[in-house]
């Protein structure tokens, strides 16, 4: 189970690092900088 919540952030972080890269929308407050 624990493994599985891992993957699932790395995936979350992965995709809220692909959105703001490309911004097709604005990155959620927690990823800007």
């Amino acid at each position: 189970m624990i493994r599985f919540i891992r993957t699932l952030a790395r995936l979350w972080n992965a995709l809220c690092e692909l959105d703001a890269r490309t911004a097709l929308r604005p990155a959620p407050a927690h990823v800007r900088k």
